[in-house]
């Protein structure tokens, strides 16, 4: 599942940023999530990344993990805000600069059956 949002320019829509989930099952894992610079700060990534979880909720997935830097104060301050919890390190897991990244996952409950 991808996500795209979008902000209204006086020509056309702009693509500001986007969210990019894969779903096996009842588990998740976010690929990616990316906003134009320009835009940051502004409550893109938050409300990608509220609407990406509440889709797979509804899908029924139990899980959603994720990879961050280590380094990456902004993404990990999002990620917890959320409900995000750190599962372990993955030692010199990124490249250009070596770095750890962190292995996160949230919690979405229980999984029902679906009607």
């Amino acid at each position: 599942m991808v996500l795209v949002a979008e902000a209204d320019t006086a020509q056309q829509p702009e693509v500001v940023g986007f969210a990019a989930f894969h779903r096996v099952a009842d588990e998740a894992e976010l690929r990616n999530l990316a906003v134009s610079s320009e835009y940051q700060r502004r409550g893109v990534a938050r409300a990608l990344l509220e609407e990406g979880v509440r889709r797979l909720r509804q899908l029924g997935t139990g899980r959603v993990f994720l990879e961050v830097r280590a380094s990456n104060g902004p993404a990990l301050s999002l990620y917890a805000t959320v409900g995000f919890k750190l599962l372990t390190t993955r030692k010199g897991y990124y490249q250009d600069p070596d770095e750890d990244a962190w292995v996160m996952a949230l919690d979405l409950g229980p999984v029902l059956p679906r009607r």
